[in-house]
């Protein structure tokens, strides 16, 4: 038996694991060789002198499943992996409709010659609604993008929506007419879908939280250093081979 193998086998051990190796094996390792024995010596006297400042404190140490589940418990949760990846192939389907009808406007619609104001505006138009559905394609593929696209595509509806409406009401345009804005609105929805599906959640710092009050005395029967006239027993008194 090679030493990385007996230490990581030990290291089990200590944290009241079932050892990847014999336990026979191991303690016959540890006979032979002084490297590992010294190596297990000085980390069982580290175990140990952890263990003593956490009694002195008052303090237990919870199981790290423990606080993994809470921690897991205290996450948001996220949307399942088919519905993202629907999410993306039908915001990136969105920006290609949104180009095309924003082409075909500009292709087909008429604006006078001597309104260089309407012009202007007409143009500017084009530019953002391209840009728009460029940036839902981006999104789309990557979805890091997703975050600002949402956020901009939520504020443009709203604000759009206000002309719409105002413009209806005072029926300078038509409602059919406005149905080419929808792609905004679906696209800014599957927007927050993907950004909610791919975003990166921060888990709770493992740190004083992991640490609770209790009097119980944490040292176990696996950390009796060499020599101490103790037993050392693996978990289960087996092995995972």
């Amino acid at each position: 038996m090679n030493c990385r193998l007996a230490r990581e086998a030990l290291s089990a051990r200590m944290d009241g694991e079932r050892e990847p190796v014999s336990v026979r094996s191991v303690d016959k390792h540890l006979v032979g060789c002084s490297d590992c024995r010294l190596w297990y010596t000085r980390a069982v006297a580290d175990a140990q002198r952890l263990q003593g400042l956490a009694r002195d404190s008052g303090l237990r140490c919870r199981s790290a499943a423990a606080v993994v589940e809470r921690a897991a418990g205290n996450r948001p949760r996220r949307l399942t992996r088919p519905l993202v990846l629907w999410a993306r192939w039908s915001l990136a389907l969105v920006g290609v409709l949104y180009l095309v009808l924003t082409v075909t406007q500009m292709t087909t619609a008429r604006v006078a010659h001597s309104d260089v104001t309407g012009i202007h505006l007409f143009g500017e138009s084009t530019a953002w609604s391209i840009a728009i559905g460029a940036a839902m394609i981006i999104a789309g593929i990557l979805p890091a993008a997703a975050a600002g696209l949402a956020g901009v595509l939520i504020t443009y509806a709203c604000v759009l929506a206000v002309y719409v409406v105002t413009d209806t009401a005072k029926g300078i345009v038509s409602a059919p007419s406005e149905l080419g804005h929808l792609p905004v609105l679906v696209g800014a929805i599957l927007a927050v879908l993907v950004w909610r599906g791919t975003r990166t959640t921060h888990p709770t710092p493992i740190g004083a939280g992991a640490l609770q009050p209790d009097g119980t005395d944490i040292t176990g029967p696996y950390l009796a250093p060499i020599g101490s006239g103790q037993p050392r027993r693996s978990p289960r008194d087996g092995s995972a081979a």
